[in-house]
C-alpha cells in the first residue's frame, strides 16, 4: 500500500499533491483506516512529497540566482586585472565599485543598482579578459532563461515570482551591456507581465479598496506591493540616465484591477502613505526635470521640439529657454510701443518648426480699451511678423491661441468667446482671417483652445471649467466631452495613434492628477502627481510632435 500511495503522489504536481494530501488525510482521520500507525507514517511520507515537490517548484528560481552570481563574478573579473600590479587607480576604483554592488543585499533594488554600477564601469573601462568575459554573458543569459522558467510557474508563490522578475531585469541588463535600449525594452515588458498576474493586481487593489481581506496579511502584502513599486522606479531611473527612449511615463506598463489603472512608478496618495507609514519608504514623486532659478510666468509657456521649456520671465519681456541641465538663455524680447500703458503678454503657442507665437495687448492713454498684437519669433528668437488682431476688448479678457501641424491659428477672444482662424501672411505682415464663429456654450473663462485632427478632418476644441467642447473649422458642434473634475488646463496628443486627452484638474487637498481620456470622452486612466508645491498651479502645454511638458512656477517636467 504504501509503494502505491507514494508512487501515486510522486507522479502528481502542484496543486494536485496538496489536495490528494489532504483529501487522504481527512479520510484517515475519520476512521476510514484503523491503523494510527499507519495513518501517521503515510502523513509522513506526504509531506516528504511535498517538500520534494516545493524544491523542484524553485529549483529554477535557485538555479538563476546561482547562474547570475556566476556571471556578476566573471564579468567583474573581466573588467580589471587579477593581479594588483597591473591595477591603476581608475581600475581599483572601478573595482570597488563593482564589489559594492555585488555584495549589497538582496533587497528588490539591489538587482538593478548592481547592474547600474557594473554599468558605469563598462563605459569607462575597457574589457581586459574577452573570454572571462563571454562566459559570463553565457552565464547571465542562462539566468535569464531559467528567471523566466520559474516566473512562468504559476504554482510558485508571489513573492518567488517577483523576485524571478528581479532576476530578469538584472540578467537582461547585464547580458546587453551594448545596448541599454535593447534591455530596457525587454525589462518593461518583464515588468508588464509581472503586473498582468492576477496575485499582483489583488494586492495593489486591496491596499487601495480595501475589502475582506485587507485585515489580514498586511506586511506580506505591503511589502510585495514595495517591491513591484522599486523596481519600476530603478528601472525607469536606469532607463533615463543610460538609454534614450522616450520617457513617456503614460507609457509606461500599468496594473490594472476593476475600473482603476493603478502607475506603479507614482503611486496613488492612499497607498503611498501606507507604504511611507508601514516601510519608511517614500513612493517617488514626480520631481521637475527643470528648475527654474527666477520667477517665470508658468503659464505662458511651451515646449519645443527638443524637450527644452520657452517660458516668460517675470521681471522683464523677455521669453528664456530652460534646458534639464539648468542652463538658461534668452531668446527674444517682445517689442514695446512708447505711446502704450498696461502692456502685458496674454498668449503664447509652438508650432512644429519651432516657431513661436505670442499675443500681446496694451492700452493706449486714458483708452480702457485694449487692442492686440500677434508676434511671430524663430527657433532663434529672431522676430519674423508682428500684426495687430481684428479685435478690442473694452474690458479686461483673456486671450487663448492654437497653431495647427499646418501653421493655421486659431484664436479666443475669451470675452465675447469668439473664435477667429487664419493664416499669417509674413510677406505683407498681416493676420489674414479666413472664418470666425462664436462658442457661447463656453461657461465663464475658457481654460484653453488646441486643434485636434482625426478621420474626418480638422477640428476646434475649446474648454471651460468643466466641459471640453469639441467643433468644425466651421463652428457646428459635434460633441462636448464633461469632465467630472474642473479643468485647469488641457492638451491633445495627436502624435499619438490614439488620440488621447490629457486634463490636469485643479489641486486638492490629496495632491494632484493628470486624466487622460480618450476621443469619444471615456476616462482612461490617470496619473497621481502628488502634492509637492511645484505641481499645485503647474499647466500642461504640448509640442505638435508630441512632447508634452507640466510647467509650474520653480520647475517643469516631461510627461
Amino acid at each position: 500500500m504504501s509503494a502505491i500511495v507514494s508512487g501515486v503522489l510522486k507522479l502528481t504536481l502542484g496543486v494536485l499533491a496538496k489536495k490528494i494530501r489532504s483529501r487522504i488525510a481527512t479520510s484517515l482521520k475519520d476512521g476510514d483506516v484503523m491503523n494510527e500507525i499507519c495513518r501517521g507514517w503515510i502523513l509522513r511520507e506526504l509531506d516528504d512529497i511535498k517538500n520534494r515537490l516545493d524544491g523542484l517548484s524553485r529549483k529554477d528560481l535557485k538555479s538563476s540566482f546561482c547562474f547570475l552570481q556566476e556571471g556578476v563574478t566573471a564579468l567583474s573579473e573581466s573588467l580589471r586585472p587579477l593581479d594588483s600590479n597591473e591595477a591603476t587607480i581608475e581600475s581599483a576604483d572601478q573595482a570597488t565599485l563593482v564589489e559594492t554592488a555585488s555584495s549589497g543585499n538582496t533587497g528588490p533594488d539591489s538587482p538593478i543598482n548592481e547592474a547600474v554600477a557594473l554599468i558605469g564601469v563598462i563605459e569607462s573601462s575597457k574589457i581586459r579578459y574577452p573570454k572571462r568575459f563571454e562566459q559570463a554573458v553565457e552565464l547571465l543569459k542562462r539566468a535569464r532563461e531559467k528567471a523566466t522558467d520559474a516566473f512562468s510557474n504559476d504554482s510558485l508563490p508571489i513573492e518567488d515570482r517577483i523576485q524571478a522578475s528581479q532576476i530578469r531585469m538584472m540578467a537582461r541588463i547585464l547580458e546587453c551591456l551594448d545596448n541599454p535600449d535593447a534591455s530596457v525594452s525587454d525589462c518593461m515588458q518583464y515588468l508588464k507581465q509581472l503586473h498582468n498576474i492576477g496575485d499582483i493586481q489583488g494586492i495593489f487593489s486591496v491596499l487601495i479598496g480595501g475589502g475582506v481581506r485587507s485585515p489580514f496579511k498586511k506586511t506580506k502584502r505591503l511589502n510585495n506591493a514595495l517591491s513591484v513599486h522599486v523596481m519600476n522606479q530603478i528601472l525607469f531611473d536606469f532607463a533615463k540616465k543610460f538609454t534614450k527612449l522616450p520617457k513617456n511615463i503614460f507609457e509606461w506598463p500599468m496594473i490594472l484591477f476593476g475600473k482603476i489603472r493603478y502607475h506603479p512608478l507614482h503611486g496613488h496618495y492612499l497607498l503611498n502613505e501606507k507604504l511611507s507609514e508601514s516601510t519608511d519608504v517614500q513612493v517617488m514623486s514626480v520631481n521637475p526635470d527643470f528648475t527654474f532659478g527666477e520667477d517665470i510666468h508658468y503659464e505662458i509657456s511651451v515646449v519645443n521640439s527638443k524637450g527644452e521649456i520657452i517660458a516668460l520671465a517675470r521681471s522683464d519681456r523677455t521669453f528664456k529657454i530652460f534646458k534639464p541641465v539648468g542652463e538658461s538663455r534668452t531668446l527674444c524680447e517682445i517689442p514695446r510701443d512708447d505711446h502704450t500703458s498696461n502692456y502685458f503678454v496674454t498668449a503664447i503657442d509652438i508650432d512644429a518648426q519651432d516657431n513661436i507665437y505670442v499675443i500681446t495687448a496694451s492700452q493706449e492713454g486714458c483708452d480702457r480699451s485694449r487692442s492686440f498684437k500677434l508676434f511671430m519669433f524663430d527657433e532663434n528668437g529672431i522676430k519674423k511678423f508682428e500684426s495687430p488682431l481684428p479685435f478690442l476688448q473694452s474690458k479686461f479678457g483673456l486671450v487663448r491661441m492654437a497653431i495647427n501641424t499646418d501653421g493655421k491659428i486659431a484664436i479666443l477672444n475669451c470675452r465675447n468667446k469668439t473664435v477667429y482662424i487664419g493664416n499669417v501672411c509674413v510677406e505683407v505682415n498681416s493676420f489674414k482671417v479666413d472664418n470666425s464663429f462664436h462658442l457661447n456654450k463656453l461657461q465663464g473663462h475658457p481654460v484653453g483652445l488646441r486643434f485636434h485632427s482625426d478621420l474626418d478632418g480638422t477640428k476646434i476644441i475649446a474648454a471651460d471649467s468643466a466641459t471640453l467642447f469639441i467643433c468644425t473649422e466651421n463652428g457646428k458642434l459635434e460633441h462636448k466631452i464633461k469632465i467630472d473634475q474642473k479643468i485647469r488646463s488641457f492638451v491633445i496628443n495627436d502624435h499619438d495613434v490614439t488620440k488621447r486627452f490629457l486634463v490636469k484638474p485643479p489641486h486638492d487637498p490629496s495632491g494632484c492628477s493628470v486624466l487622460r481620456f480618450s476621443e469619444t470622452g471615456k476616462l482612461e486612466d490617470s496619473l497621481w502627481l502628488g502634492s509637492t508645491k511645484w505641481i499645485t498651479d503647474a499647466e500642461l502645454t504640448s509640442h505638435p510632435n508630441g512632447r508634452v511638458a507640466l510647467v509650474g512656477k520653480t520647475g517643469a517636467t516631461l510627461l
